[in-house]
């Protein structure tokens, strides 16, 4: 019976070799079975710290460009009110020499020569006018007054 108990031995020491090697192979399991959770938390929060730093640039990014569009609105705005005074300016400027024309046209009417107090008032006016005007307009006035001859050109008086 030795043969026996040897082989009892053998397979009892076999048994205990592959108790101890499915040991083993559980312990990888059990290692490889926690560890993956912990990886694919680790990477989770690693991609989710990238995405929020993504996002925070790109908020930036949006936030530098909106502020571009603002500034670059505002001035156009700025740019346009400019505009529309100096064109309100231009047509007052205008509306002076028109009526002034209008008012120069209604004293020739009444014929040369004027009275003193025709004067006046056209010398009143004139300065007025003159006064309110840009240059192109003052221009345009000095001449009406000269080819009306109510002004001249004086010759005789010493040069500046």
């Amino acid at each position: 019976m030795r043969l026996s108990d040897e082989d009892t031995i053998v397979k009892v020491a076999l048994q205990d070799y592959a108790k101890k090697r499915c040991s083993c192979f559980e312990l990888i399991q059990l290692i490889a079975t926690i560890c993956i959770p912990i990886i694919i938390a680790i990477y989770t929060i690693i991609q989710q710290r990238q995405d929020l730093q993504v996002a925070n640039m790109a908020r930036a990014s949006e936030r530098e460009i909106a502020e571009g569009n603002r500034l670059t609105e505002l001035t156009i705005a700025e740019h346009n009110r400019q505009k529309d005074r100096d064109l309100a300016i231009d047509q007052q400027r205008e509306n002076i020499l028109v009526e002034y024309h209008r008012f120069l046209a209604q004293l020739l009417e009444k014929g040369l020569p004027l009275k003193v107090s025709s004067k006046s008032v056209a010398l009143l006016m004139s300065h007025t006018a003159l006064n309110q005007l840009n240059s192109k307009r003052k221009r345009y006035v000095i001449r009406s007054l000269y080819e009306a001859k109510l002004i001249t050109l004086n010759e005789n008086s010493p040069s500046q």
